[in-house]
């Protein structure tokens, strides 16, 4: 059955009117089946696999991200602009995967074209090119990390992370399936270049990984909080009040370890709303819910039900 009507809905609630029917109508068209197909199962879910297609003909399947993307000038608001984020992330992120199956299918061709020379042996020029593609596809999948990263908000999301470097990366050995042909074929180990790179290079961050809406009284809502950096927050304080009412409270977040705090709100013994702040290494003030302190997270007490 048709969507745009849903979609127009979906993207003037969560992007604002601005942008409802352009964006919707673009994420109606990647809706389901729609969306080019860029892993499959291979020893589990979500695995990238090799592509012998060239990505600049792959690439055309992913014009709609750019599209989206030119979107992003015309949301006005602190909130729309987080949740068009997410998505826009999502699908950058869905278009490395891409890229990276076509570089994994363009290494193969260059081994394979760099091995075929033998027993008369390879030439400096073919190890060059294998190697060339080695290293970009240790580029592009920092990339990937920087945009799925954006986009994780959930522990289903930080699953996907750790499913992309477990199965596709270590147990499917999507980088370094050749290195020992082509290191052999250099005479030399394979620069630092082609191993990707450990920093982080995406914007920093608050991550509360699960948000709850009610709590029963009496219960001490305990957070997991965490602040995206490459560095240790300068502080990191989370602001809570009743609901609607009174001045803010503030409650410093405990350092567990890296990036992760923790923080525990006094038992609850009414509805109540909070924010969290935070200062980066270097110098950067962070909030979530990004809309903050206009408008918080709510925490409803439940109401108790009898028992049937």
């Amino acid at each position: 059955m048709p969507i745009a009507d849903f979609y127009t809905d979906f993207a003037r609630a969560n992007f604002g009117e601005s942008v409802a029917v352009e964006a919707g109508a673009i994420m109606a068209g990647v809706d389901g089946v729609k969306m080019p197909k860029v892993t499959d199962w291979k020893g589990g879910p979500g695995t990238i696999v090799a592509n012998a297609a060239p990505w600049q003909k792959v690439k055309e399947q992913f014009a709609f991200v750019e599209s989206f993307a030119k979107l992003r000038a015309q949301i006005r608001g602190a909130g729309n602009h987080a949740r068009f984020d997410y998505w826009l992330n999502t699908y950058r992120a869905a278009e490395a995967v891409g890229q990276i199956g076509c570089l994994r299918g363009e290494l193969d061709r260059a081994v394979g074209a760099m091995k075929g020379k033998k027993p008369t042996g390879t030439s400096a020029k073919e190890a060059a090119e294998a190697l060339a593609v080695r290293v970009k596809l240790a580029q592009v999948w920092g990339q990937l990390l920087s945009y799925q990263t954006a986009a994780t908000d959930t522990p289903g999301e930080m699953g996907t992370i750790a499913n992309l470097e477990m199965l596709s990366r270590r147990t499917n050995h999507l980088f370094e399936a050749h290195d020992k042909e082509i290191s052999e074929a250099l005479g030399a180990p394979l620069p630092a270049e082609a191993t990707p790179s450990t920093h982080f290079d995406g914007a920093a961050r608050i991550i509360v990984p699960t948000v709850r809406t009610q709590i029963d009284a009496g219960e001490s809502l305990k957070l997991k909080v965490i602040v995206l950096d490459n560095q240790d927050a300068k502080t990191a304080t989370l602001f809570w009040r009743e609901l609607g009412h009174g001045g803010f409270q503030k409650v410093d977040l405990t350092h567990v370890a890296r990036s992760v705090y923790s923080v525990s709100l006094p038992a609850a013994g009414h509805d109540c709303e909070y924010y969290i702040s935070a200062k980066t290494a270097a110098g950067e003030n962070l909030v979530w819910p990004p809309t903050a302190p206009a408008q918080n997270q709510t925490v409803v007490i439940s109401e108790a039900r009898a028992n049937p």
